[in-house]
């Protein structure tokens, strides 16, 4: 299998994820590693990472964009 095939697509901008690759914030936290609700918090704010608002309060993260999150802070071993 070739590297393209292996990847996920990568989320449409404006179009909210089907139900199956939303996650909440604190699956989102869980799926970051472990990282704060708070810190998820704020690179929502910082805008570090995408978000959607469904109605007023409820906030959901796509998949997809958390897995490119995640790939633009790889860091490539050397040697």
């Amino acid at each position: 299998m070739n590297r393209e095939q292996n990847q996920t697509p990568e989320a449409k901008p404006g179009k909210t994820p089907p139900k199956h690759l939303r996650l909440t914030t604190p699956e989102a936290c869980e799926y970051l590693g472990g990282v704060k609700p708070r810190t998820l918090k704020k690179w929502r704010h910082e805008r570090r990472i995408p978000y959607y608002r469904l109605g007023h309060v409820q906030i959901c993260f796509d998949v997809r964009d958390l897995d490119a999150f995640l790939a633009r802070r790889r860091v490539e071993a050397i040697g």
